[in-house]
């Protein structure tokens, strides 16, 4: 049941009436994913017309509600088929709540529609939404404070004046979508986003951490530098220099790591209190035992 998603709370949001009086309703519900993990249905909506999808667009669009489902990134693929319809849905949902009890509904729903779906659409669709956007921007509702929906829309306006090389910074941790194209550039036109992109391995259970990881040692002369500035005892972010020395270091070419000696030699011989209780310096000890025989 768990992993069952709820779609009662759309009737509220989007009354329709009675769906049952559509011809075709019945053949269509069996198209909406009755949880996070069913992804059967996948095929047929990716050849589905825009007329015979209207009835359950709805319901699509809630299972964009939450990223880290996967059934999520699926759809996301199907509603950019439909932008002329799916725009005025959107704009119901960009409206403030009315009810304390809609605050589910709307809090997250928000924010993944603003990051990943309003971006993929047409321009001119797009253009239509800015003025949700903008009233996002100048008079935040509690929730859309709250459930970050106040920072994606800022962010999608940044995003929109950004050069394109920015737009390959991951816009949270289940956002996988610039890996291959980060897995295929090179190392100059990386340099301007790689901090950004070293990040993304500060909490290696984050879903984009692994991934990252493997973008990460295609550039071990740019990387290294960076590696060292996070490593020194004024950076106090442990957890990131935890992870960088169990999971990233080992991974880059042995000169690099000649690089880091210093650095983590450091750490061993004099930690700060921060690294002591963050365990890095039991993370620099088991690296220099595992490779290092020290």
């Amino acid at each position: 049941m768990e992993f069952m998603i709820d779609y009662s709370h759309l009737k509220k949001l989007f009354p329709r009436g009675n769906l049952k009086d559509i011809t075709n309703y019945n053949q269509l519900e069996k198209l909406i994913p009755k949880d996070k993990l069913n992804l059967e249905a996948i095929p047929v909506l990716m050849e589905i017309s825009e007329e015979e999808v209207q009835p359950i667009l709805p319901e699509l669009l809630f299972c964009i509600a939450e990223f880290g489902w996967p059934i999520g990134t699926e759809v996301l693929k199907v509603l950019v088929r439909f932008p002329n319809s799916v725009v005025p849905l959107i704009k119901e949902i960009l409206k403030p709540i009315k009810t304390d009890n809609d605050w589910l509904i709307n809090r997250y729903w928000k924010y993944y529609i603003i990051t990943r779906l309003i971006p993929k659409l047409p321009e001119n669709s797009q253009k239509m939404l800015m003025e949700d956007l903008q009233r996002i921007i100048d008079n935040p509702a509690d929730d859309e404070i709250y459930g970050a929906v106040l920072y994606g829309a800022q962010d999608y306006i940044k995003r929109r004046c950004e050069e394109p090389i920015k737009k390959l910074i991951p816009i949270d941790k289940h956002d996988f979508e610039p890996i291959p194209v980060l897995m295929e550039i090179s190392e100059e036109e990386v340099q301007p986003i790689l901090p950004e992109l070293l990040f993304w391995i500060a909490d290696i259970n984050w879903p984009i951490a692994t991934e990252m990881l493997n973008v990460l040692v295609r550039f071990p002369d740019s990387i290294t530098p960076l590696i060292k500035k996070v490593l020194q005892p004024t950076e106090t972010d442990e957890e990131w220099k935890y992870f960088i020395i169990q999971y990233l270091i080992p991974k880059l070419p042995e000169s690099s790591q000649k690089v880091l000696m210093e650095d983590i030699q450091r750490i061993l011989d004099s930690p700060t209190d921060g690294e002591i209780y963050g365990e890095v310096s039991e993370a620099a000890k088991d690296y220099m035992e595992r490779y290092y025989e020290y």
